[in-house]
């Protein structure tokens, strides 16, 4: 606001004086009245209304007796009242144009609606009858892709593969919805809902691999035939199905849904030799079937193969097999036989943690092994988190071994091997399995970070198996400590 001024007498300096006071600013008052449609004028005219006020400019003294008329505060109230006038004027003529622009479309909707139903008729009885085709109807005549489940679609998603997450979700989106008729080996197959989920078999190949990709069908029986043919199936045998790929679980194909192709001639998928398996013998492993498709190494086979299994605790399963090593690079290490570790599929953490999976279990560790002396045996073991590749010695007759033909632990036909680490690590492992999972899980950094620790402390010196057998001793007897603690 600015000054207003006027010439008043004021009665404490006994004489004229110029007096003065704030005056509201018209021009705003003018703009917001605009902007508010006009309802800003009540508050322009309370302001612009003013009784005394006046301060003497010499003494400030509010006794000033006003000189001027009051002329100027009528003319200023006309004004604000026209253009309050204009203003209301201006906005029921807006009002008045919306009001008929809004009948005017509302008459041509009401047209256009009558012009419609007159001009169009639905054919209501036709489209009723017309039957609605059922998804596996319509699947048993769609023609199948030529995708093929070995090849490029085996290395990307079997364990073990060196594509990416990303290149796999880019596979992903340009197989789904294709329509494919595959001739698999079955691993397990269970009821579900109305249908039944067959879960394929695979073995893992890194490179050219003859091996096909894993994959959970949802099969739909359309007669008892079918359903027979399901509920007989057992691990081993082979199925051909036409399905529609839908997603990934664990790096299998879901196929849903699906049906069963029973005449196998028709199949598109050019049938594959299912490969050779000795009694008791669990899935190549990642590292063991790495020479599948190359000449196999001379190696002396008995004429059955023998299998023993250790159990580790927590669900983990070793597998010491007198089958041959398949993997060349581990055969000129003079490395002769299979071995895998296997953990319960809901431990994995990750689906690349894992060389594969057979049903609920995952093969975590694989390599081979040589016999050393009577029952000892060394194997050269790789994990597959991490690719950590690493040797150890183990005793068949220690009474942690089982033979899986006779339920039996080896006969020992000469005397034990006196090698001290081994007793040491005997001791060890008792002490670590005999407490419960919560106190392991918890000691499991420490226990991690202490061998590696050994390892490096005991490369270092010419007697590295007595370094490795004291730390060992040494660190049994701490676990005992430890655990004591814990236990309370």
């Amino acid at each position: 606001m600015s000054d207003e001024k006027i010439r008043g007498f004021c009665k404490d300096c006994n004489k004229f004086v110029v007096a003065f006071r704030s005056k509201p600013n018209h021009v705003l008052h003018l703009l917001l009245s605009i902007f508010t449609l006009g309802l800003w004028v009540f508050v322009w005219i309370g302001l612009s209304i003013k009784i005394g006020g006046w301060k003497c400019s010499e003494c400030g003294s509010k006794r000033i007796s006003q000189t001027t008329s009051t002329f100027a505060k009528v003319l200023l109230i006309l004004v604000a009242f026209f253009v309050m006038t204009v203003i209301i004027g201006a906005i029921k003529q807006r009002s008045d144009k919306k009001a008929l622009a809004g009948q005017s479309v509302e008459n041509t909707v009401q047209t256009t609606s009558v012009q419609t139903k007159k001009s169009v008729e639905i054919p209501v009885e036709k489209a009723i009858e017309t039957p609605i085709e059922s998804p596996i109807d319509k699947l048993a005549k769609d023609t199948p892709s030529n995708l093929s489940p070995y090849g490029e679609l085996a290395e990307m998603f079997n364990f073990g593969s060196k594509n990416t997450d990303l290149q796999r979700e880019n596979k992903l989106k340009e197989i789904t919805g294709k329509v494919v008729q595959w001739q698999l080996p079955v691993y397990e197959v269970k009821s579900s809902g109305n249908g039944y989920r067959i879960q394929t078999n695979t073995s893992v190949k890194i490179g050219n691999s003859n091996s096909p990709v894993g994959t959970f069908i949802k099969v739909t029986a359309r007669n008892e035939t079918e359903k027979r043919f399901i509920e007989t199936i057992k691990t081993g045998d082979t199925v051909t199905f036409k399905g529609i790929i839908k997603d990934t679980t664990m790096r299998n194909i879901e196929i849903e849904p699906a049906i069963l192709v029973l005449d196998s001639a028709n199949s598109d998928t050019p049938a594959q030799p299912e490969p050779k398996q000795a009694v008791d013998i669990e899935q190549p492993s990642q590292v063991e079937a790495q020479q599948q498709s190359e000449p196999k190494p001379a190696t002396t086979t008995t004429s059955q193969n023998k299998t023993w299994t250790g159990d580790w605790g927590n669900g983990i399963i070793a597998t010491v097999s007198s089958e041959p090593c398949q993997n060349r690079e581990l055969v000129n290490q003079d490395y002769d036989y299979l071995m895998t570790v296997t953990i319960p599929v809901a431990r994995l953490k990750s689906p690349d943690d894992a060389w594969r999976v057979l049903g609920d279990k995952a093969v975590t560790i694989t390599g081979c092994w040589s016999k050393r002396d009577f029952n000892m045996i060394h194997a050269k073991l790789t994990r597959k988190k991490g690719n950590k590749t690493w040797e150890q010695d183990f005793k068949l007759d220690d009474g942690n071994w089982i033979n899986r033909a006779d339920g039996k632990s080896p006969e020992t036909t000469k005397p034990q091997s006196a090698n001290p680490l081994d007793e040491a690590n005997a001791k060890i492992n008792v002490v670590w399995n005999a407490t419960t999972k919560q106190i392991r899980t918890a000691l499991l950094p420490e226990q991690r970070a202490w061998l590696k620790q050994r390892e490096s402390d005991c490369s270092l010196v010419v007697e590295k198996i007595n370094c490795m057998t004291t730390m060992t001793n040494l660190r049994t007897e701490i676990l005992k400590q430890k655990i004591a603690v814990l236990s309370k």
